[in-house]
């Protein structure tokens, strides 16, 4: 490997072309294959990225030699499997988020890991973001006091994805609102206060709104265009709590609802003051200082976190040091995603 980790990408579409893009401009990786089952796919991503190395079958790619890591970058069924039989080939993993589908698949990943010494990422990519890191180190210090509540929204108007398709179909997909958008909302709040301890989860996921895909009417489809005669039952909208040793946490999701409404922001709420990160474009303090109230917007630009995000993969990798995100960190948001769709099948607060 010497200071170049050489990547198999595994999956050549939206996700992995991201992968790709962000691992030419990392500086310490590269692209060494590439793998899809779809051979127009697998074609254009090795046009596209000058890829040489390429295959329908990722086990192929797993016995290619000079091959140090695979991403994963698949419907989330296969998750589990794939990254599994990386592991147990020896190579390192790259796995986009969620984990898995549930815990079970992704405590089998952990072990997996574990067994043979191959480190495992997740790919929540928030945690390489420079406002988020700003943020941890704000609350982390102190300047805000104890941080008690924190609000957590993330919400479209008519935007689900792939309607009919594998984003739409619980068998594959594990869920819907809360397992696309919300894991990467929840994996943010638990990194910004330092991972803290669940106690209960309560919540309500409802899909209603395309249960008739073909009477759903849309202004926005990513990963579409919608598949005639598809299946699509998953949440739409998620709500609810999550009770920790610490903050108390509420969340509000939707891919769609019957109001035209964006809100993607996260509130966190101190005994000294507070922060509302709005998603994707900074932040603003709110506070008191002596006889007067304050709000402040920091103006600083963030760096790509996509490729800080590969910037970290191969950096820990190269040198054995821990990942900011590696599997087992990242496991009590799968924990808490298991929990929120216990809690609104059972129509009961589930407990740790």
């Amino acid at each position: 490997m010497e200071n170049m980790l050489s990547i198999g990408i595994i999956g050549c579409g939206n996700i992995g072309r991201t992968h790709a893009a962000s691992i030419a401009k990392a500086g310490t990786c590269r692209v060494a294959a590439c793998c899809d089952i779809d051979p127009a796919a697998l074609a254009a991503f090795g046009d596209a990225f000058k890829v040489e190395r390429r295959t329908l079958a990722y086990r192929e790619l797993l016995g290619w030699s000079g091959i140090d890591a695979v991403t994963v970058g698949l419907p989330n069924h296969l998750h589990a499997p794939v990254t599994i039989d990386a592991l147990r080939a020896g190579r390192h993993v790259f796995c986009e988020k969620p984990i898995a589908l549930n815990m079970t698949e992704a405590d089998a990943m952990a072990r997996m890991s574990r067994e043979s010494g191959k480190r495992l990422v997740i790919g929540v990519v928030n945690r390489w973001s420079d406002s988020i890191n700003r943020i941890k180190g704000i609350v982390s210090r102190g300047e805000i006091g104890d941080v008690y509540q924190v609000n957590v929204m993330f919400k479209s108007f008519r935007s689900i994805p792939g309607l009919g398709g594998w984003f739409t179909d619980k068998a594959r997909a594990g869920g819907g609102v809360m397992i696309d958008w919300g894991v990467h909302f929840i994996d943010l709040v638990f990194y910004i206060l330092g991972g803290p301890t669940v106690k209960a989860v309560s919540g309500k996921g409802f899909g209603v709104l395309a249960r008739n895909p073909e009477g759903y009417r849309f202004l926005d489809m990513w990963a579409g265009p919608p598949i005639a005669g598809g299946v699509c039952d998953v949440e739409e909208y998620a709500s609810g709590i999550i009770r920790t040793d610490g903050a108390f946490i509420t969340f509000e999701g939707a891919w769609a609802q019957n109001i035209n409404e964006r809100a993607m922001y996260v509130d966190f709420l101190g005994s000294r003051g507070g922060i509302r990160l709005d998603y994707g474009a900074g932040f603003t303090i709110y506070g008191q200082a002596d006889d007067y109230l304050f709000e402040t917007k920091p103006m600083a630009t963030d760096s790509d976190f996509f490729v800080n995000e590969f910037r970290g993969f191969a950096d820990a990798v190269l040198t054995g040091k821990p990942s900011r995100a590696d599997i087992a960190v990242v496991l009590p948001v799968q924990k808490v995603l298991d929990m929120f769709y216990a809690s609104s099948r059972e129509d009961r607060e589930v407990t740790s």
